[in-house]
């Protein structure tokens, strides 16, 4: 019992100095007046604040570096910021706006030509597809990624695209989804 009392106690110290270093962070970036920087900090608070069971902060410090990453058009942190804010939502419930922030996120990372991002983006659609069971969406996905990987140079893919590829393919995989995009890249 007084084992239990104690991590609690522990748990909880450990939360604040969480949140303390998070809020440090933050007005540290803020003041250095250096874009990358604040974007970075503002994506690492919301993935603290989502930790810390504040949602609504956390959907924040994601709105609020999706507004600066527009303002600068920082397309490759535009793209980042909506898969966040899409996995943040489905991970919510929010079905509806993490299919719309997926789809944004998606959009601009093919135009952007980040591989990760799109591969990130295309495995949340498609895992959001399954579950609503919208078959053609899916397929047309799954086509729009395919053409996208067949891009010379998209075959010679980073180690993180090729973990990012492999999830899209276990997803498709547990959920028994036959499509040629599982044997695209080896």
């Amino acid at each position: 019992m007084m084992q239990s009392i104690m991590m609690r106690a522990s748990t909880s110290q450990n939360l604040a100095e969480l949140e303390q270093s998070t809020l440090f962070s933050i007005r540290s970036a803020l003041a250095s007046g250096n874009t990358i920087v604040k974007l970075n900090a503002l994506k690492n608070a919301a993935s603290n604040y989502y930790l810390l069971d504040k949602q609504d902060t956390a959907f924040k410090m994601l709105s609020d570096g999706l507004a600066l990453a527009k303002a600068h058009n920082a397309k490759a942190q535009i793209a980042d910021f909506y898969v966040s804010l899409a996995f943040y939502y489905r991970h919510a419930g929010e079905k509806e706006k993490a299919l719309a922030a997926a789809h944004n996120g998606l959009s601009v990372a093919l135009e952007h030509r980040h591989t990760d991002t799109v591969l990130y983006a295309g495995t949340l659609l498609a895992e959001l597809f399954i579950k609503a069971e919208a078959q053609q969406e899916l397929m047309d996905l799954l086509t729009q990624l395919t053409e996208f990987l067949q891009t010379a140079s998209r075959l010679t893919m980073l180690q993180s695209d090729r973990r990012q590829y492999q999830k899209l393919v276990d997803v498709l995989d547990e959920a028994n989804v036959s499509h040629p995009i599982k044997d695209l890249v080896k």
